[in-house]
């Protein structure tokens, strides 16, 4: 007979089995059984994550810690963003465990594609006992790639050099000595 240990609080918990058989000599046996609940429970920081101003072509990176607080490990199933500007660029591969008291940092990204404000949410999916699944949420603000210096620069002094020399060619020729 198999006997299964599943407790529905927290802390020491004990029970007794009674065996009941219709040996004579000993009808009844007490079996003291004993455990501990446990649970897995996550907390992530930060809850919501603004990834700041990013040009478009460009990206930014932010961390975000899963933490299982609970004594028991937690098991992470999988992670997902939703939102085209947001990805997850660094994590375990999922499923994975994170033991009692540890954590885990991800790496997400914002990359956006066109300017203005984006949105999205990272998805935790987990067996943790405080709910499932967490939602992260994620900003970010699509800009303009800034203009080249160097290509501006040369401009301008394309422009200068064609002014300078009309200039040149309209004035007449300097002769002699003022």
């Amino acid at each position: 007979m198999d006997v299964v240990f599943a407790p529905l609080s927290t802390g020491a918990l004990d029970a007794t089995l009674d065996v009941i058989s219709n040996d004579p000599a000993n009808p009844n046996e007490q079996v003291s059984l004993t455990g501990t609940g446990t649970q897995a429970l996550l907390m992530v920081v930060p809850t919501s994550l603004d990834l700041g101003s990013v040009a478009v072509g460009s990206s930014n990176d932010g961390s975000i810690d899963l933490e299982s607080v609970g004594a028991a490990p937690l098991a992470v199933l999988d992670l997902s963003t939703i939102g085209s500007a947001f990805s997850v660029v660094s994590a375990p591969a999922t499923p994975f465990a994170i033991p009692g008291g540890g954590s885990e940092t991800l790496t997400v990204r914002c990359a956006p594609a066109t300017t203005g404000p984006k949105s999205g949410s990272l998805v935790v999916d987990s067996d943790a006992d405080n709910g499932s699944p967490t939602i992260v949420s994620l900003s970010c603000n699509g800009t303009m790639a800034p203009l080249s210096v160097p290509l501006l620069t040369t401009f301008w002094s394309a422009i200068l050099a064609m002014a300078l020399a009309g200039v040149a060619a309209i004035l007449p020729p300097r002769t002699g000595s003022r």
